[in-house]
Parts: C-alpha cells; structure tokens; sequence
C-alpha cells in the first residue's frame, strides 16, 4: 500500500515537472552563401531569453559579413515592451581587435553596445536588436557601460563576427574595431502571467553589416515553430527525491 501510495506522489511530480514548469524554446535559423546566423527564443517564467550567433564557418574580411542585427514579431503583442533588459557575452564568446583578445571593465556584459528597439516596421517585424545604428537605433539601451567609442550604437563596433572567422587574416574593413566571437544573450523580463511561448516568436530576421542595403536573410523556424518542453531543475530535483525514495523503499521491502 505504502509502495503505492509511494508511486502516485511520484507520478504527480513528474507530471508537474513535464507539464506546468518548462521552459519554452524555438530557434531560427538562416543562411545564404558564406553566411549564417541563429536566434534562440527561451521563455522560462518571466524572463525571455535571446541568443544571437553568427554560424557561419567563413572568414569574416568586410563589415557586410558581421552580423549586427536581428529582428522578429511577437504574436499578437505589437506593442510589448519588454523590460529589465541585459546583453552578456555567450559562452565561449570574446571580443577582439586587430585579431587580439580584448579585456574590457565589466564585461561579460556588452549591454552599453547593444539597443533593442519597439514599433519598429522592417522586414514586417516590429522588435529588433541591434548593435549599429542602421537608421533604426540611436543610443545603447541594455543596462551596459560604453566599452569603446562612438558611445551611440553606430558602425560595425561590437557586431558579431563568424564562429569560423580567421582573425590573423586582419578582417579587412574591420581593422581597428571592436568585434564579438560567436554570439550575444539578452535577457528581457516579462510581465507576470503575460502568456508569451516560444512560438509566439515569428518573422525574424538576421541583419549584416552597418546598413539597411547591406545583406539580410530570413530565419526559418516553422512560421513560428515547435517549442521544446524542458522541466525546470528543481523540479527535476524534486522528481529525482521521488525516484531515489521508491528505490529505498524497494529496499526495505525486500
């Protein structure tokens, strides 16, 4: 009786473990010759989590080969503002100059070289992020300090250069400027039960370069995807103290 008294907790746990607390999550994917980028959309409780990466596996030689912008609709919401915004290098990310890493004051956040803009109309996408000013965004606005000059978004600083990018080639066109390896994240807060998934993220597009008629490609995510149901880890903890309980209670009984 205790045994299966025993089970049905667990089956409860595991159901809310796999049910009710997940993160949420799609990805966009783009690519056209040598380029290639990626947009994570991560919806876990109040928080939105988006990881920008550039893909490609080319060297990187001129500005219209840096990603500097994505941009994407929220379903139904277009005009949320989201809030409590940050920018933070990615894992294994570094910026470089000259083709040398680069150690700034405060990093891994890049915040003061990124700006994340509303009620935007470009490429049929309202949201946008971006680390140049493309006509679109003027000031920094992600809770950063100014890493290096102009203090305004503008030119290729800071954009993000190709995982596959030779830096002892000198990137020509991007000799000394400030670039990112790999990718960035942004985190952005939502508002308390505001309903957004992962799906409700469409029409996303990767932006090169330090101008509007420099290369864009679209990202391909299912016309608003499949998220992927992740239980949280203290439920997952949760459900672990279920399973090791059963076991020891196996024990005993036998």
């Amino acid at each position: 009786m205790h045994v299966k008294k025993l089970v049905s907790a667990i089956g409860l746990v595991t159901a809310i473990a796999t049910g009710n607390a997940v993160a949420d999550t799609i990805t966009y994917t783009g690519s056209s010759a040598s380029l290639g980028a990626s947009a994570t959309f991560d919806v876990s409780g109040n928080t939105l989590q988006i990881t920008l990466t550039n893909t490609s596996t080319a060297d990187v030689t001129n500005t219209a080969q840096l990603l500097t912008a994505v941009f994407f609709n929220i379903n139904n919401s277009p005009s949320l503002s989201l809030t409590g915004a940050s920018a933070n290098l990615g894992a294994s990310s570094a910026i470089y100059l000259n083709g040398s890493p680069q150690t700034y004051a405060g990093l891994p956040n890049v915040g003061g070289e990124w700006a994340y803009g509303s009620g935007l109309d470009q490429y049929s996408a309202s949201y946008g992020i971006s680390s140049s000013g493309l006509g679109l965004f003027g000031n920094p606005n992600l809770n950063g300090n100014n890493l290096a000059d102009p203090a305004a978004v503008d030119g290729p600083n800071f954009g993000i250069t190709s995982a596959g990018d030779d830096l002892t080639t000198g990137n020509q066109g991007l000799n000394s400027v400030p670039i990112i390896q790999n990718s960035v994240v942004f985190n952005f807060a939502l508002a308390p039960n505001s309903g957004l998934t992962a799906a409700d993220f469409k029409n996303v597009t990767f932006q090169y370069g330090t101008d509007l008629s420099d290369p864009h490609i679209t990202g391909d995510g299912g016309g608003g995807g499949t998220g992927t149901n992740v239980p949280e880890p203290g439920m997952l903890a949760l459900l672990g103290i279920g399973l090791g309980a059963l076991s020891l209670r196996k024990r005993i009984s036998a």
